[in-house]
C-alpha cells in the first residue's frame, strides 16, 4: 500500500528542510561541473518501478457497488538529475501507469464504472520538470522553479501523494530556507497549476508559507497559511462542490522529545482555520488535531484524535476539508472513504502501533484502527483495522515488498451514514535506483 519506515510525527521532522520532496538523485550531492557540457552530461539517471495488486469489497448492504474492485497497475517513472554548477542544476521525470489485464475492474476516477473507487488510473506524462538553485554556506536556501512534487508539515493540507501511482504535481516556484538562524525555517511557494492524483489539471492561484523553529531533542513549533484562489471559470470539484478560494491559517507542535537515545515521546498538535476568500460560499470553518504517544527504538504506539468542522447555515461546501492540495494520508482510513470531509462534518480517532519483527530481518509492521463519526449528531460512520507489512530485500535495498489487509464495520441500518463496511487487500512491490 505504501512504504513508511516512520510514524506521522516522526515524518513531520524528517520533511523539515524539504520544500520539494527530492529525486532518487540529487544534484548538489555530486561534484560541481565546471562546464554546461559537464553539467548536462555528466549527471545521474534514475529509474522508480512499482506494481500494485488492490482489491477492494463493500459489504454493507445499502452499498451502491456490491461488485469488487480489483485493480492491477504497474509505475514506471525515469528521470534525469544534472550535475550542479554555480549553485543550479535541473532534473526532469516521465512516467507512465498502465493497467495490467481488464481495465473496467475498477472505478479508477470517481466516474467510470459500477464499482468502488480505488484512485491508480493509468496515465503519463512529466512527473518533475525543474530548475534547481541552491547555496549551502549561508542561509542554506533551496529553490525550485517548475514542476515539482511539494510537501508541508505532516501533508494534511499539502502533499504529493508519494504513495498513489499518479503522483499530486504542481508548476510553479518554492523556496525552502534559514534566514540567518539554523533553527528557524522558512517554506514557502506559489503555484499556478495542479495536476491531482487523478490526472485533472487545475488553473490556480496559491501561496503558501510555513516557518518552523525547531528547538533540540524538544522538537519544533511552525505557524503556516494558505491561499486558494480558483478561476471562476475553472471547475475543481470537491464532492461536486466547486470552491474557488480559501484561505487557512494555522499552528502546530509536533516531537519528538527525545529521552535518550532509545526511548522518545512522540507528540504532535495542529489547529488551523479555514475563511473565504473571493469565493460565493461563506467559509468558516475549524480544524484541530492531536496525537500522543511513545517510541522504544524501531517501536511506537500512538493515539490521536482530528476535528473537521461541519457545513454551517446550511451552506453546501462550507465544512472543513484538510485535503487542500493532494490526497493525504493516513487520517482518512485505509478504505480511503473520507479523503473528504461529509456535510456533517468529521471527528476521527486513530491508534496506530508499528515497528521491526526481530525475527525475520528487514520485515516491519504497521497497525491500525479507526473509528470515525460525524460532528452533527454524533453518527457512527464506522470503525477500520489494518495490518501491514513490509519487506525490504536484505540483498538489494532498493527493492521492498508491501501487503496490507483492511476490515471496515458500518452500520447498515443508518441511512445517514456515508462509511461502509467492507475488505480491502493492496500487495506492492517497489524498486528504485
Amino acid at each position: 500500500m505504501k512504504s513508511i519506515t516512520a510514524h506521522p510525527i516522526l515524518l513531520s521532522t524528517l520533511l523539515l528542510g524539504i520544500a520539494s520532496c527530492a529525486s532518487a538523485a540529487d544534484g548538489d550531492a555530486m561534484p560541481d561541473a565546471t562546464d554546461l557540457t559537464e553539467m548536462i552530461t555528466g549527471g545521474s539517471p534514475t529509474v522508480a518501478l512499482r506494481y500494485r495488486a488492490d482489491y477492494l469489497k463493500y459489504t454493507s448492504s445499502n452499498a451502491a457497488d456490491q461488485n469488487p474492485a480489483t485493480a492491477s497497475t504497474f509505475r514506471a517513472a525515469v528521470g534525469y538529475q544534472t550535475k550542479s554548477m554555480d549553485g543550479f542544476s535541473g532534473y526532469a521525470e516521465i512516467y507512465d501507469v498502465a493497467v495490467i489485464g481488464q481495465a473496467d475492474l475498477y472505478n479508477d476516477t470517481y466516474d467510470t464504472v459500477d464499482r468502488p473507487t480505488i484512485v491508480d488510473p493509468s496515465g503519463s506524462g512529466v512527473n518533475q520538470a525543474y530548475v534547481k538553485w541552491a547555496e549551502k554556506s549561508k542561509w542554506d536556501t533551496t529553490m525550485l522553479f517548475g514542476r515539482q512534487l511539494f510537501a508541508m508539515n505532516d501533508q494534511v493540507f499539502v502533499s504529493p501523494s508519494l504513495y498513489r501511482q499518479n503522483n499530486d504535481r504542481n508548476d510553479g516556484f518554492s523556496i525552502d530556507t534559514h534566514p540567518g538562524v539554523k533553527e528557524l525555517e522558512f517554506q514557502g511557494a506559489y503555484f499556478y497549476r495542479n495536476i491531482d492524483v487523478t490526472n485533472r489539471s487545475a488553473q490556480m492561484k496559491t501561496f503558501i508559507g510555513n516557518l518552523a523553529y525547531s528547538l533540540d531533542k524538544i522538537g519544533r513549533i511552525a505557524v503556516y497559511g494558505m491561499s486558494l484562489d480558483f478561476p471562476r471559470n475553472n471547475t475543481v470539484a470537491t464532492q461536486g462542490v466547486e470552491y474557488f478560494s480559501r484561505k487557512i491559517y494555522g499552528a502546530r507542535v509536533d516531537g519528538p522529545f527525545k529521552i535518550d537515545k532509545d526511548f522518545a515521546i512522540l507528540y504532535q498538535g495542529d489547529i488551523a482555520q479555514e475563511k473565504t476568500g473571493q469565493s460565493p460560499y461563506d467559509v468558516d470553518a475549524k480544524y484541530y488535531m492531536v496525537d500522543l504517544g511513545a517510541s522504544y527504538q524501531s517501536y511506537f504506539l500512538t493515539g490521536g484524535y482530528r476535528h473537521q468542522s461541519a457545513e454551517t447555515n446550511g451552506v453546501a461546501g462550507s465544512q472543513f476539508q484538510s485535503s487542500q492540495i493532494g490526497y493525504p494520508w493516513p487520517w482518512r482510513g485505509n478504505m480511503e472513504e473520507f479523503v473528504f470531509n461529509p456535510d456533517q462534518g468529521l471527528n476521527t480517532v486513530m491508534i496506530w502501533a508499528g515497528g521491526n519483527i526481530p525475527a525475520v530481518k528487514s520485515l516491519s509492521f504497521d497497525l491500525f484502527y479507526f473509528s470515525f463519526k460525524s460532528v452533527i449528531d454524533s453518527i457512527d460512520f464506522g470503525h477500520e483495522f489494518s495490518a501491514d507489512l513490509v519487506y525490504q530485500m536484505p540483498w538489494d535495498k532498493h527493492w521492498s515488498v508491501d501487503a496490507t489487509a483492511t476490515h471496515a464495520v458500518a452500520d447498515d441500518t443508518d441511512t445517514q451514514a456515508t462509511y461502509l463496511g467492507g475488505n480491502r487487500f493492496t500487495a506492492e512491490t517497489n524498486y528504485t535506483f
